[in-house]
């Protein structure tokens, strides 16, 4: 809540926590780029400026459609398109997220200018005269796209949910408020409390404060408040392309509401932050950035939120707050998602660490080994920001937390017993409380740095502004040059790499080296070797030169090695369609069984990529350096190249991941085709392997 609508003030709320009920679900979803098409009726021509072809007079003949199996397994062959109608073309349109009275299994203008959208949006590249069709590739992106994009576990019916002081939404919004539990329970705060931020008393679920008699009355007026603002809400997410019952969102949207209707609401605030949200999808950390972006003045471009001094880090902690306890209370129905707040980078490049909210007071409750709940969380947090690693956020006191707490009571100058207690708490506080930021261009005085011994141990941890050995030996991992000054960028390195190698820092630990990055290193050693790649190997000068034939549209992985055998290069046997991302499965057969091995190009860092055919560690590069990279010529022709817009990760299928051959120096890929150096313009990242007697050890 706040006082006055004009400025985005937040009040604060004591830290404590929600609980759910399990809603109808809705029957629409709303896929990306397919709304804004979706007000077009069959029943006549399309407006949309998107479709290729200008629309004709709705048919009047209609052929069977086939049913999506056979779409499925067609390979490109089989597609639905205008003219045709069936139950599959129905399918389609709930798909697509047309209006009711639109899913009428005829496929007209309207439902081709929504495919046509959402293979724009999904940046399919459709062979022309094929726009607006729906084959195997675009199938299987839109039924991925629908499955994930509806919400995390499901959606909600938002007039239940804004009847209730005990919805879902509700729960969650009064557990990150700190007047319910996980479970829906009362806290203490929920009869009335005083705003720290504000002064003002607060009451019942949402910590209303506009004079209600009881906490059930300010419910009450509450929810009424959420209902008249569904209608903004509704529609901004539809123009979005966002569906508004899922739960993640709408328990973001009122929970910004809750804690500041401007933050909310006026412009450059949460519901203007939407569209950036659709396309980085709807997570709890993209959330808390879209959150701390609503508090930003459009008209000064300054932090409008006064209540954390209008200081970033401080106000990203209280949203990571907030968002920690939201997504608590839907995981606990199965409604959250899998991808917390916790995994949230909490610092910008400028702002630094966020600190504890240094009004709260210290708890007298100790902790110890064997202890467990938010409050451990809190302290786990605490020592990841201070530079003593607990071995990951978890919530529960075990022995590296214990450890990290004994090592930060040494370094203070207490009693090293492992239990944290109100003295350990202050220090811990006072050690969190942000000083001055320092420069951005990075420290001019530099600290000795702990050993690579205390680092394996957990005693220790290697960060920006430190200088020594291990600092050299790190960057040695990494590949960079090695000064022994941990600068901005091997910061950076180490960030990436944390990223690329699916680990979780703590919040505050991004780009820092504790005891799991340095094992994750170590692993990953092998993969981090300079080298050279001798362009006269037979292999790339057969692949570099020689005519390669095509394939069908969408055949990537089998016109390549299609290409190869014809060529009488050696691959694997059979096929990778036991990985859904065919693509990923044909890099790791070609590693663990062709001997190829990947290319580390400058900027290129290691990544663990499992695929049912195994697992490898692959030098993964970002796709703008490696562009780069092509455009100069750069690439060791006769090279396979594989590259992803989604991630190595990612099973969901093959569309968006491709595999190919370079040719003239990474300036053309042939995939099914002779294409661009990136054939996805959102491509993420890209793999570059060459026969393993290609690659020389570099003598420098």
């Amino acid at each position: 809540m706040k006082i006055n609508d004009a400025v985005r003030t937040p009040t604060l709320q004591p830290q404590s926590p929600a609980a759910p009920t399990a809603p109808a679900p809705t029957t629409n979803t709303v896929v990306p780029g397919a709304q804004q098409q979706a007000r077009t009726s069959d029943t006549f021509s399309a407006t949309s400026t998107t479709a290729a072809r200008a629309p004709s007079a709705a048919p009047q003949q209609w052929t069977p459609a086939p049913s999506l199996d056979h779409v499925r397994n067609g390979g490109g062959a089989v597609t639905l398109s205008r003219g045709m109608e069936g139950e599959s073309v129905r399918d389609l349109q709930r798909m697509l997220g047309l209006p009711t009275d639109q899913q009428d299994g005829k496929f007209g203008d309207g439902t081709r200018a929504a495919v046509a959208a959402f293979q724009q949006s999904a940046g399919l590249k459709v062979p022309p005269g094929l726009e607006g069709q729906v084959g195997a590739t675009t199938l299987q992106v839109l039924e991925k796209a629908a499955a994930g994009h509806s919400a995390p576990g499901g959606s909600v019916n938002l007039d239940q949910e804004l009847a209730s002081p005990r919805s879902l939404i509700s729960r969650a919004i009064g557990h990150a408020e700190g007047n319910l539990d996980v479970n829906g329970n009362t806290t203490g705060s929920y009869a009335g409390h005083t705003d720290y931020g504000n002064g003002k008393t607060n009451r019942g679920t949402f910590s209303y404060q506009h004079g209600a008699s009881s906490p059930e009355a300010a419910d009450q007026a509450q929810l009424a408040k959420f209902r008249a603002q569904r209608p903004a809400y509704e529609a901004a997410a539809r123009k979005a392309g966002l569906d508004p019952n899922n739960p993640l969102l709408a328990a973001a949207y009122f929970d910004t509401f809750t804690q500041s209707e401007a933050a909310a609401n006026l412009p450059g605030g949460f519901l203007d932050q939407l569209p950036q949200l659709a396309r980085e999808g709807v997570t709890p950390e993209h959330i808390i950035e879209a959150r701390v972006r609503s508090y930003v003045d459009p008209n000064t471009g300054r932090l409008d939120a006064p209540a954390f001094g209008n200081d970033p880090a401080r106000l990203r902690q209280d949203q990571a707050r907030r968002m920690d306890a939201v997504v608590s209370v839907l995981q606990h129905e199965g409604k959250g998602g899998s991808t917390g707040p916790s995994s949230t980078p909490s610092t910008s490049p400028t702002t630094g660490p966020a600190p504890a909210p240094t009004s709260s007071p210290v708890s007298d409750t100790l902790l110890k080994n064997g202890s467990s709940g938010p409050e451990v969380e809190s302290l786990q947090k605490q020592l990841a920001q201070a530079g003593f690693d607990p071995g990951g956020v978890d919530g529960t006191f075990g022995p590296n937390t214990e450890a990290a707490v004994m090592a930060f009571q040494k370094a203070q100058g207490l009693e090293a017993d492992g239990v944290a207690g109100p003295q350990t708490k202050a220090a811990l506080a006072k050690a969190t409380t942000p000083a001055t930021p320092a420069p951005s261009s990075g420290p001019t005085q530099w600290t000795p740095a702990p050993s690579a011994a205390d680092v394996a141990s957990g005693k220790g941890v290697l960060k920006q502004g430190m200088q020594g050995e291990s600092v050299k030996q790190l960057q040695t991992q990494l590949g960079l040059e090695a000064d022994g000054k941990f600068g901005q960028q091997t910061a950076e390195a180490v960030a990436a790499f944390q990223k690329s190698a699916g680990l979780k820092p703590p919040p505050g630990m991004e780009g820092q080296v504790g005891k799991t990055t340095l094992e994750a290193l170590k692993k990953a050693g092998s993969a981090i070797t300079n080298g050279t790649v001798n362009t006269q190997n037979p292999i790339l000068q057969k692949l570099a030169t020689s005519p390669l034939n095509n394939g069908a549209y969408g055949t990537c992985v089998a016109t390549t090695l299609y290409n190869m055998d014809r060529l009488g290069i050696p691959s694997f046997e059979g096929g990778t369609t036991g990985d859904p991302n065919n693509p990923r499965g044909a890099m790791v057969r070609m590693m663990r069984e062709a001997q190829w091995v990947s290319v580390p190009l400058p900027g290129s860092h290691p990544q663990r990529i499992s695929s049912p055919y195994g697992e490898v560690t692959a030098n993964v590069i970002s796709a703008d350096d490696y562009e780069k990279m092509a455009q100069a010529g750069k690439i060791p022709s006769g090279a396979l190249i594989f590259q992803t817009r989604h991630g190595w990760d990612y099973s969901g299928g093959s569309s968006g991941n491709d595999m190919g051959v370079v040719r003239d120096g990474g300036r053309v890929t042939h995939n099914f085709e002779s294409m661009n150096p990136i054939i996805y313009g959102d491509a993420k990242s890209v793999v570059i392997l060459v026969p393993k007697d290609a690659l020389r050890p570099s003598t420098s």
